[in-house]
């Protein structure tokens, strides 16, 4: 919870990019694309902290996102899920 409140609170912009598939085939993991994904995908970065692939809505900022805290946490399927909450 500390580290993701501190980039929350670093207040990163956030911003979106447009590469090929092939182009983003080089930095990212295309096997979530859908089926019939289009050949131009968007990365959405946040600061220099991070950048993926991503088709939903985003903040500006990270501060627009408030705090973070961890509801719950459980394995399912040798999977480790988070339940959060931002305020």
């Amino acid at each position: 919870e500390a580290r993701v409140n501190e980039v929350i609170a670093a207040d990163m912009p956030v911003t979106f990019s447009f590469v090929t598939q092939q182009e983003a085939a080089d930095r990212f993991d295309l096997k979530r694309l859908p089926d019939g994904a289009s050949d131009v995908v968007r990365v959405v970065s946040v600061g220099d902290y991070d950048h993926c692939l991503c088709a939903g809505d985003h903040v500006r900022h990270t501060a627009e996102i408030g705090a973070f805290r961890i509801s719950s946490t459980r394995y399912k399927d040798g999977r480790l899920r988070l339940v959060f909450r931002l305020s």
